[in-house]
């Protein structure tokens, strides 16, 4: 496998950790807006399930996204699939070692 266009994919590879970061950060925020302003009176505590599941769903798909990116030197997944989300935290690529910041 040939490796991908070097800017492109560190582009994509940020793009993806924002996107994780903003979505751990921000989510909770969000959910519990959403459901205090509108679903609370109609269903009381229960209202702030669907909100904060849809937030660890949202948050379970970014983490996948960014763990699914492609290294720019080599062009394999960066880190390993597994243990999900943990695998995050490998300084560098799973294959060919390039560090990732």
């Amino acid at each position: 496998m040939h490796a991908p266009d070097a800017p492109a994919t560190w582009a994509d590879y940020h793009a993806r950790r924002r996107l994780f970061w903003a979505s751990l950060w921000l989510g909770p925020w969000l959910a519990l807006a959403v459901g205090a302003l509108w679903l609370v009176e109609r269903h009381g505590v229960h209202g702030l399930l669907w909100p904060l599941l849809a937030w660890l769903a949202l948050v379970a798909w970014a983490g996948a996204r960014w763990q699914a990116s492609r290294c720019p030197r080599c062009g394999h997944r960066f880190f390993p699939a597994r243990p999900f989300l943990l695998a995050l935290r490998a300084p560098r690529c799973a294959h060919c070692a390039l560090p990732k910041d």
